[in-house]
Parts: C-alpha cells; structure tokens; sequence
C-alpha cells in the first residue's frame, strides 16, 4: 500500500511538472506570435513611409522634368540649339528649331534674328551644292580623255606587212607629248592573229608625237605588224596619254576607249 502511494506521488509530480512546462511553453509561444504581430505592423509602417517617400521624390522629379522641358523649349536654349546644328551642319536640324522660336515665340528677341540665320543656311547650302557640282565636273573632265580616237585602218606596205594606222584629235586644253596604245589583230574569220614568239594577238604601240589642242594626227604615222602578217582587222585600245606639263591620263578600271578598223586593199 505505502509503495502505490509512492507511486502515485511521483507521478502526480511529473504531470505537474509538464503542466508546468506546457504553460511556460504556451505563454512562450504568446509572447512570440505577439512580438511576430508587432514586428509585422512595424514593417507595414516602415512600408507606408518608404511609399510615401518615393510618391513625394517622384512627384518632385515629375516637377524637376517639367522645368527641365520647360526650359529646352525657352526661345533662348531652342536658339542656342539651332545654333549647334547649324554650326555642325546639321542644316534641316537647324531650319526645324529655329521654325520652332518663331512659332512657339515670335515676339522673343531670338526670334527676330532666325531670319538672317535660315538666310545663312540657304547660303552655305548653295555653296555645297555648287561645291559638289563643281568636283562631280572635274571628276568627269579628268575620266574624259584628252585624245579621241578618230579612225583606225590597215594598209599592206611593199613586202605585204599590215601597217596599223591611227588618227587622233586632242580634244584637251593641254599639248599631248606621248600616248600608248594596243592594237589587238584578227583575221578576216575575226580569229585573233597571234605572234609566232609572243603567242598573243597584242602589239603595243607608242607615239612620241606631239600634238597640241585641237590639232588631229596619225594620216602619215604608222605602226608595222610584224610577225602579225595575217591581219585583216584591228581594235585599238588606248591606255594613256602623256601630257607637256607632266599630268598622264589614264583610263578607269571600267572604262575603255577603243577602236575597230579593216584592212584598206
């Protein structure tokens, strides 16, 4: 009997232990979903004055950005802009912000002077464009050749060589002094005529003639086709043209100035 009392003793001592423990536990755990709760609200406040700081700071760079567009659009910065264009030649840049001073400010002072600017651009644009069409004329005068190749013709001298004939007239306002040509020669089947050494149907010419402006040559000056004795036709391309005061011209890679003659029997 003395030992189930013992017993029961100590295990009334336990359970009231762990009720003891439960309750210390409980009231833990209150003051922590307290203090959870607490540090929520603190953050949800901290949120609302982080929102209402960044709605205050966006409301001032909106303001900030209006007077900043505010003043790109003054007569005096519009000017100063179309100034910078104008300067750059950045002419139909410029001709739009100096329209928008007159149109957004006609009474302003930079208004009364976009006049004589717009009048500045006309002029310097037109001295561009005569600028480019001055140098898109020499370009052409300096692809333009200075002899033009009149006629071209063969005639068999006393031992039956083909003798190649060119008349030239310069048509330049400077004294030819020398010119190169080839003459590439064919039988009467426009096969090409080939030299029995140089396997080919080219023979170089050169004249060391002179010949000033205007003037026409080549009637009694002649090239003799030697090793070419089968020729019945010619074509004669010129390559270069020397001038007295030292300039040569010569030809583009895509242009050729050529000629094509027969044999005269």
């Amino acid at each position: 009997m003395s030992k189930n009392r013992t017993i029961i003793v100590s295990l009334s001592v336990i359970i009231i232990i762990m009720l003891l423990v439960l309750i210390g536990q409980f009231n833990s755990y209150k003051k922590s979903k307290r203090e959870y709760v607490q540090s929520i609200k603190s953050l949800e406040d901290k949120n609302e004055e982080i929102n209402a700081l960044l709605n205050q700071e966006e409301s001032k760079n909106k303001e900030l950005e209006k007077e900043i567009d505010e003043l790109k659009s003054s007569p005096s910065i519009l000017f100063s802009v179309a100034s910078e264009k104008q300067n750059e030649k950045h002419f139909d840049e410029a001709i739009k912000k100096y329209n928008e001073v007159t149109d957004l400010y006609p009474a302003s002072k930079e208004a009364k002077l976009v006049p004589k600017r717009l009048k500045e651009i006309e002029e310097k644009k037109a001295k561009i464009e005569k600028k480019k069409e001055e140098e898109a004329k020499a370009k052409e005068e300096a692809r333009k050749p200075p002899l033009e190749l009149v006629d071209t013709y063969l005639k068999l001298n006393s031992i039956s060589n083909p003798e190649a004939y060119l008349i030239v007239k310069n048509t330049s306002n400077k004294t030819v002094d020398a010119y190169d040509m080839v003459f590439y020669c064919y039988d009467r089947y426009d096969e090409p005529v080939n030299h029995y050494l140089y396997k080919n149907n080219r023979y170089q010419g050169v004249s060391q003639n002179k010949v000033a402006p205007g003037e026409t040559f080549g009637y009694d000056w002649r090239w003799t086709l030697h090793g070419y004795e089968n020729t019945t036709k010619i074509k004669v391309v010129l390559q270069r043209v020397h001038m007295t005061d030292g300039t040569v011209w010569i030809p583009e890679y895509d242009q050729e100035i050529s000629i094509e003659g027969v044999l005269n029997e």
